[in-house]
């Protein structure tokens, strides 16, 4: 392709040059001149005559620039090339958006992993907590059937002690008035006859006592013998069928958490083929605009070149007067002579204010004075005025300025963390468990206790452990222990399982500084072990602190002495049971029910009733067949 020329006519211009050229030379003329006549010129000529040449010079180009920029070809070259460089910024976005496609789409499947882990994770957090349930209704179906064996032995022995009339039975030393006498009193059955209730009856000395005793021992035996070994067959089916009922819920839960599961994974799996195909899409539109980004480019760039030859140099060389090979050399040489002036214009302006600033300086001048004095001879005197020249004194004074740094000392304040002592009791408390440190503001029992916590007070019931009740023997001596282990001061608090019990009495474990307080009580007869499931991570440590204890025959287990003859009580006249409720039939006097929880003589409003083994309660701390006698 033909390179393209400048299209307008640049003979003004041509002109112009000429002129500038003529002025150049006469400038140069006049200056050599000026030398040659006269040897010196001043400096303010000379500067006059350079700022006027290089003036000259200086707007010469400036007009040619200015004429350049007008020319049609410049401008349509102007035009391709902001053209070419939209073009190469929209190849430089498309990349950029390529480059985001590319990343979005390792982006998306990392997203869709990571969430497809969480979602498994949660299925098998959920599924482990459903097997927990499986396992639990295990345990709690064999402890109904249990505990429903164990309401029937009662229920056999107390129907039987009550079924055992006293009027029917033969006791050795006890005819019809004395039997008249107990039913009077109250005490018709073996139920009701105990060494509380016959003790100071009149006409019961030790030895009829004795007998009445032995008559109901020998009943209570007898009993014993024959108690039931399974409940009845309809009464265990009826259980089965609960727990299998509530086995096919677990399993429906089950079934549900895998469709569920299934159900999140698909949908996942499902918007992440939708973004990626948006994604896709995407990538194959910046694709279709970056082949046609670079089919422009390459159009642009063949519209260019033939603009190669156009600059504001060859626009220069075309405006000088070159033709022939004599006019191609006049050019050249007016070029020369225009760059030449120009420079040696520059050269002189430069020597001129350097001389004119010379010449401002002040210089030392002597001046000679003739003083002419009459006198025999004539004698001149000489004397040198000198002209003052001030010099300037600069001195640099350096200032130090000093700023202090300031270093923050950080503040660490220790925060205390409830740990427990290396003691080896104390290792069966569970590690992983809840832990509160908290200060104890009273001592209510022997197992109970008043915590503040974070400023709020709360009820604290030790676990696996059971004292004797208020007015019970050993009772007050329980007390004054825990007192002396933990009143004021600060102790540690641990769940095992449950968090509180149904009075809302919170169940823990008590450290008091090296001290298991649980495991000390029971260590000193103070307390009993006592199960209530599921709390009972320490229980089988108490079970052997207990029979340390009772070898020792510490406290509870001491030999009880001898008691002195009761006063004479009351009759003593049971309270009729509720009918219809829950009642435990360990009290076949009252109605309580069985645990859990644990109930202390405190928490009822019943006293001096008759009591049946097991006493799942322990209201009969000195086991003569009679529960919370005082208080």
């Amino acid at each position: 392709m033909d390179a393209i020329r400048f299209s307008r006519d640049t003979y003004s211009e041509q002109r112009l040059v000429r002129y500038a050229v003529v002025g150049e030379v006469i400038a140069l003329l006049v200056v050599l001149v000026l030398l040659i006549l006269f040897g010196l010129v001043p400096h303010w000529l000379t500067l006059g005559v350079a700022i006027l040449s290089m003036g000259v010079v200086v707007g010469i180009g400036v007009s040619l620039f200015l004429a350049y920029r007008k020319d049609p070809i410049v401008l349509e070259k102007r035009t391709l090339l902001e053209t070419t460089g939209a073009v190469d910024g929209e190849a430089k976005r498309i990349r950029a958006g390529l480059n985001r496609t590319t990343a979005r789409r390792r982006t998306i499947a990392n997203e869709t992993e990571a969430a497809a882990k969480i979602r498994k994770a949660e299925h098998e957090r959920r599924m482990a907590s459903l097997g927990g349930r499986r396992s639990t209704l295990k345990t709690d179906q064999e402890q109904e059937i249990e505990r429903a064996l164990g309401e029937l032995r009662a229920l056999h022995m107390s129907s039987g002690l009550r079924g055992a009339l006293i009027a029917d039975a033969k006791i050795p030393g006890v005819g019809p008035g004395l039997k008249q006498r107990l039913s009077s009193s109250g005490i018709i059955s073996a139920a009701s006859v105990s060494s509380v209730t016959i003790s100071g009856l009149p006409g019961f000395g030790e030895a009829k006592a004795s007998a009445v005793l032995g008559w109901r021992a020998s009943v209570e035996a007898a009993l014993r013998a024959a108690l039931p070994t399974a409940i009845p067959p309809e009464q265990e089916a009826g259980i089965l069928q609960k727990y299998a009922r509530l086995l096919t819920g677990i399993q429906e839960e089950e079934t549900t958490a895998d469709r569920d599961l299934a159900d999140d994974l698909s949908a996942t799996r499902q918007q992440e083929q939708n973004r990626q195909a948006a994604n896709d899409q995407e990538e194959v539109e910046l694709s279709e605009r970056a082949r046609a980004t670079a089919a422009k480019k390459d159009e642009l760039a063949t519209r260019l070149a033939p603009y190669s030859a156009i600059s504001f140099l060859t626009f220069v060389m075309s405006v000088l007067p070159v033709g022939g090979r004599g006019r191609a050399i006049g050019g050249v040489g007016a070029l020369a002579v225009l760059l030449g002036g120009f420079c040696f214009q520059g050269a002189a302006a430069l020597a001129s204010v350097g001389g004119l600033v010379a010449d401002s300086i002040p210089t030392f001048t002597p001046t000679v004075t003739l003083t002419s004095t009459l006198s025999p001879s004539l004698t001149p005197t000489l004397t040198l005025t000198p002209t003052r020249t001030l010099t300037p004194t600069i001195t640099l004074t350096p200032t130090i300025s000093l700023t202090p740094t300031i270093t923050p000392t950080p503040t660490i304040t220790e925060t205390p963390t409830a740990t427990l002592p290396a003691e080896g009791s104390v290792s069966c408390v569970p590690i992983d468990a809840k832990r509160e440190v908290g200060d104890v503001v009273s001592v209510v029992d022997g197992d109970t206790i008043k915590v503040r916590i974070d400023g709020v007070v709360y009820s604290v019931r030790y676990i696996g452990v059971d004292s004797p009740e208020s007015g019970v023997p050993i009772a007050y001596e329980a007390t004054q222990k825990n007192r002396e282990l933990v009143e004021g001061r600060s102790v540690t608090l641990v769940v095992d399982v449950s968090e509180t019990d149904r009075y809302d009495r919170l169940l823990r474990y008590v450290i008091a500084g090296d001290v298991f307080v649980n495991n000390e009580l029971v260590f000193y007869g103070l307390a009993q072990s006592k199960a209530y499931p599921p709390d009972t991570a320490c229980q089988a440590t108490f079970d052997e602190t207990q029979r340390t204890a009772r070898s020792a025959k510490r406290g509870m287990w001491a030999p009880t002495p001898t008691a002195l003859p009761a006063p004479t009580r009351a009759p003593f006249a049971p309270a009729p049971p509720v009918p219809g409720g829950n009642c435990s039939p360990a009290y076949p006097s009252v109605c309580i029910p069985p645990p859990p929880p644990d109930l202390d003589c405190g928490d009822i409003s019943f006293r001096r009733f008759t009591v049946l083994s097991p006493d799942p309660h322990n209201f009969d701390a000195d086991g003569d067949g009679v529960g919370c006698e005082s208080g």
